[in-house]
C-alpha cells in the first residue's frame, strides 16, 4: 500500500489523482493504440476464419452462424478498427474496447445457444479465449475489462441455468471455469495496468529529475561563466598589479642602487679630508700647552673619530646592500677572539664603574668565519651594552649547543642596562632607527650598528636573538653552526 500512496494511486481503480491521470491516459493511448489495432484486426480475422469450420461441422445452421459472424460481430470489429484512426477516438476508446469485448463474447454465447447441446459445447472454449484475449491484448484497463468480463459471465450463467438443456454438472463446471478464467484475467489485467502506470510514474519522476539536472547544469554553467569572467578580471587586474610591482621594484632597485653609490661616494669623499682633520687634531693635542685649547683639540679629535666611525658604518651598509661585501673565511679560535674583544673594552667598562666579565664554558674550538665581520658584530653589541648600562654589569660568554645532531657555538652578551620593550625589539635592527630618538640625547648614535650587525650575522649563516625586559637589561645571543 505504501507504493500506492507514494504514487497517489488508488489500489482499487488504479487511477491517479488530478492532472496526472489525464497525462497517463494520453500516454497509455499513444503507447497502446498500435497493439490495439493489431489485436482487433487479428481478432476479426480469427473470428472470420472459424466460419469455415461452422460450414463443415454444422451445415444445417450455417446461415444463422454466418449471420452472427459476418453480419453482427465482424462488422463491429471493423467499425471499431476504422474508428481508431479518428482524432477523437482516444476519448472513448476504452468504452469502445469494452463494448467490443462484450459483443464478441455475446456472439459466441449466441452461437452456443443456436447450436444446442452437445454440438454447442464446442463453442464454450471461445468464450474463455475472448476473456483472455480481450483482457490481455487489446489494452483494456482493469476496471473496463472487469465490467465487460462479468457481464459475459452473467449472460452465460443466466442462459445455462434457466434456458439451456445442459446437465447440472456441466452447468456448474462450465460456470466455475468461466468465473475462474475471468478472475485470472482480472489479475493479469490488473498487473499489466499497474506496471504500465508505475513505469509512467517513474518516467515522470525521471523526466522531472532530468529537468532539475538541466536547470542545475544551466545554473552551474552560468555560475561557472560568471566565476570565469570574474577570475579573468582578477587575473588581468593581478597581472596589472604585478606589472606595477615589477616597475616599482625596478624603480626601488634603481633608487637603492643610486643611494648606495651616493653613500659610498660620499663616505669615501668625506673620509679623505677627515683623516687629515684627525691627524692635525692629534698634533695639536700633543703640541698645545694651554688647557682650554687642548680640551678643544681633544673635542675635535673625538668628534672626528665618531664621524669617521659613522662613515665607516655607512660604507659597510652600502657594500652589503650592493652585494659587494666580500667574505673571507678563516679557521679561528672563538675563545681567543673573545679574549681580544674583552681586553679592548675592559678599561672603558671599568672607567664607567661597570663589572665586565668574560665567561666561557667550552674549551677552545675553531670555527670557519670572517674575523673582521665577527669583530664588528661583537664590537657593536658590546659597545651598546656598555653605553646603555649606567650601573651593574656586562657579561660576555660562550658555550657549545647541540640540537638535532648539529653543533652550534653560542656567544651571549648580557647587560643590566635600560632594557628594551618587547614590542620595540624588531625596531632596533632597522636602519637609522633609534628607540631613544626624540626623547633624550644621553645615548647618541646613528642607528646603524645593530642593522649592520644583523646583516653580518646572516651573511655568516648565523642567527641573532634578543631577550630583554624594560629597565632590567638585555641579552643578545648569536648562534653560528660549527
Amino acid at each position: 500500500m505504501k507504493i500506492f500512496k507514494e504514487m497517489n494511486m488508488s489500489p482499487f481503480t488504479l487511477s491517479f489523482k488530478e492532472e496526472l491521470e489525464e497525462e497517463f491516459r494520453e500516454d497509455y493511448f499513444q503507447s497502446s493504440i498500435i497493439l490495439f489495432r493489431i489485436s482487433v484486426f487479428v481478432g476479426m480475422l480469427y473470428y472470420s476464419v472459424f466460419g469455415f469450420l461452422d460450414a463443415a461441422v454444422m451445415p444445417e445452421i450455417q446461415t444463422q452462424l454466418f449471420a452472427i459472424r459476418f453480419v453482427f460481430v465482424a462488422p463491429l470489429l471493423f467499425i471499431v478498427l476504422a474508428s481508431s484512426y479518428l482524432k477523437s477516438f482516444k476519448k472513448w476508446w476504452q468504452l469502445a474496447a469494452s463494448i467490443l469485448t462484450f459483443f464478441v463474447g455475446l456472439g459466441i454465447i449466441m452461437m452456443t445457444v443456436i447450436a444446442r447441446s452437445p454440438v454447442g459445447e464446442t463453442y464454450y472454449a471461445g468464450i474463455i479465449i475472448v476473456l483472455i484475449y480481450c483482457g490481455m491484448l487489446i489494452k483494456l484497463r482493469f476496471i473496463w475489462a472487469s465490467i465487460a468480463g462479468w457481464l459475459l459471465v452473467l449472460v452465460y450463467g443466466v442462459w445455462t441455468i434457466f434456458f439451456s438443456d445442459l446437465s447440472e454438472k456441466i452447468i456448474i463446471a462450465n460456470n466455475f471455469f468461466l468465473v475462474s478464467v475471468h478472475i485470472l484475467g482480472m489479475f493479469g489485467s490488473y498487473y499489466l495496468e499497474y506496471y504500465a502506470r508505475r513505469n509512467f510514474y517513474l518516467g515522470k519522476l525521471l523526466s522531472r529529475e532530468k529537468e532539475n539536472v538541466i536547470a542545475i547544469n544551466a545554473d552551474l554553467e552560468l555560475r561557472v561563466m560568471d566565476r570565469t569572467h570574474r577570475l579573468e578580471a582578477e587575473i588581468a587586474e593581478r597581472k596589472l598589479v604585478e606589472k606595477e610591482i615589477l616597475l616599482a621594484k625596478d624603480r626601488a632597485e634603481t633608487v637603492s642602487q643610486a643611494k648606495t653609490i651616493f653613500l659610498a661616494n660620499m663616505s669615501h669623499e668625506l673620509r679623505t679630508p677627515l683623516v687629515g682633520i684627525l691627524g692635525y687634531s692629534g698634533l695639536l693635542i700633543n703640541d698645545i700647552d694651554n688647557p682650554e685649547q687642548k680640551e678643544m683639540a681633544e673635542g675635535i679629535n673625538r668628534t672626528g673619530i665618531r664621524l669617521l666611525n659613522t662613515l665607516s658604518m655607512v660604507l659597510d651598509l652600502a657594500r652589503i646592500e650592493s652585494d659587494k661585501h666580500e667574505i673571507h673565511l678563516r679557521s679561528v679560535d672563538i675563545i681567543q677572539i673573545m679574549k681580544e674583544i674583552y681586553d679592548e673594552y675592559k678599561g672603558g667598562a671599568t672607567l664607567k664603574g661597570l663589572k665586565f666579565t668574560l665567561d666561557f664554558h667550552s674549551v677552545s674550538c675553531n670555527i670557519d668565519i670572517d674575523i673582521e665581520m665577527l669583530k664588528v658584530i661583537l664590537d657593536n653589541i658590546i659597545n651598546n651594552a656598555i653605553k646603555f648600562t649606567k650601573k651593574g654589569s656586562v657579561t660576555l660568554k660562550s658555550e657549545i649547543e647541540v640540537r638535532n645532531g648539529i653543533s652550534y657555538v653560542l656567544i651571549t652578551i648580557q647587560d643590566t642596562g635600560i632594557g628594551i620593550d618587547t614590542k620595540d625589539i624588531p625596531k632596533i635592527f632597522e636602519e637609522f632607527k633609534q628607540l631613544s630618538e626624540g626623547t633624550t640625547k644621553d645615548f647618541p648614535g646613528t642607528g646603524l650598528g645593530l642593522s649592520i650587525t644583523k646583516k653580518y650575522v646572516e651573511l655568516l649563516q648565523g642567527e641573532i636573538l634578543v631577550e630583554s625586559n624594560l629597565g632590567k637589561g638585555t641579552q643578545f645571543i648569536i648562534k653560528f653552526p660549527l
